[in-house]
């Protein structure tokens, strides 16, 4: 995995995402970057996609997508400065993963006859708040 390149999750397979300079237009008081090409090299069919990122110049939580217009051959994210017909943020939540858990479990994919994995994770540290109270109850009988 490349660092700060985000990868679409399709069920086993990291599809890496297209890296291109967005070109600023401005538009009366208002702004749009464009993109060349119809459509992306990375596709995917999902509406909520997720993504994965090995964040290393990049910060994961100050990431934003948008959802390009296609115009005149073109991608094109719109902003206005009154609000209208300005484009959105969606909504996406971005979570920390243990160090190098995708890049282990691509080494173990490579290995000749393995074809699937399933990754778990371990907590560092028991969580006492959600045990004990078992514990307590197994305990008394």
């Amino acid at each position: 995995m490349k660092p700060d390149v985000p990868y679409l999750v399709h069920a086993d397979n990291l599809v890496e995402t297209e890296a291109s300079e967005a070109k600023e237009e401005k538009r009366k008081d208002d702004m749009a970057y464009i993109v060349d090409g119809a459509s992306s090299s990375a596709k995917t069919p999902l509406t909520g996609p997720r993504f994965i990122l090995q964040a290393d110049k990049l910060s994961a939580d100050k990431l934003r997508l948008y959802r390009f217009d296609v115009k005149n051959g073109r991608r094109e994210v719109f902003f206005s400065h009154k609000g209208k017909g300005s484009a959105r943020a969606r909504r996406i939540e971005v979570t920390r993963l243990a160090d190098d858990l995708y890049r282990i479990a691509g080494q173990i994919l490579e290995i000749p006859g393995v074809e699937r994995t399933n990754t778990a994770l371990v907590m560092r540290e028991l969580v006492d708040y959600r045990l004990t109270p078992l514990i307590r109850r197994c305990a008394s009988g």
